[in-house]
């Protein structure tokens, strides 16, 4: 059903004097008909390796995925998607036993940045990924600096394609909710208030992270 994914995304709409990038934080929730069905828990991590995540940007990049790789549950699966121009699946779905993350981290400490930024390409890679285990609760991270092709479109082209099949009804209640939300202003600074709890746990993690307080996830769920 349309209504059993709702995604969100809250940024910070103030730059200080100087700064060119804005960190986000997108949240997607799944409604309760798609958590009765899941079996099982799928991991994804998609990392950027384009050209403009050269220098610390895919250091840190490495840094984060051996992170999160070390502290996946072996009742986990996992996959990995880097992507430049092209998507390259670095680990294949697999359980998160010892080997297999040896192994996927002995592929991370190779990844080096280059080529251009085509994000759908990628996204599509990891829906591959997901499809293989249609009823696991799936998850995935997407590590970039943010800096997608103009040019690539193909997202946005595939979801024109799908609404156009759609009766015409639909597409006119479609249009006028996307046409709402983008003239609706205060609705999103109203929705960014409401979150700042998330945004306080989320830099709190963070820098948590950077005094190596964080836990393995085996020890949390």
């Amino acid at each position: 059903m349309p209504d059993e994914f709702k995604a969100e995304v809250f940024q910070n709409q103030f730059l200080p004097l100087g700064a060119n990038e804005v960190h986000a934080i997108m949240t997607v929730t799944a409604g309760q008909s798609m958590g009765a069905q899941s079996s099982g828990r799928l991991f994804g991590i998609i990392c950027d390796t384009s050209g403009s995540m050269e220098g610390v940007k895919i250091l840190a990049a490495r840094a984060a995925m051996t992170k999160l790789v070390t502290m996946l549950p072996e009742s986990c699966s996992f996959f990995i998607v880097t992507g430049s121009d092209t998507a390259k699946v670095v680990r294949h779905v697999a359980e998160a036993t010892p080997t297999n993350k040896d192994n996927a981290i002995a592929w991370i400490r190779q990844i080096k940045a280059d080529g251009g930024t085509t994000i759908s390409v990628w996204l599509q890679a990891a829906l591959k990924q997901f499809q293989t285990k249609p009823n696991a609760l799936k998850q995935a991270l997407l590590l970039t600096d943010g800096q997608n092709d103009d040019m690539d479109d193909q997202l946005l082209e595939k979801a024109l394609e799908i609404a156009g099949t759609l009766p015409e009804d639909e597409q006119d209640a479609i249009a006028a909710q996307i046409l709402d939300s983008l003239a609706d202003e205060e609705a999103w600074k109203m929705r960014f208030a409401a979150k700042s709890d998330v945004i306080r746990l989320a830099r709190e993690a963070i820098e948590e992270d950077g005094r190596g307080g964080t836990l393995p996830l085996s020890d949390l769920l």
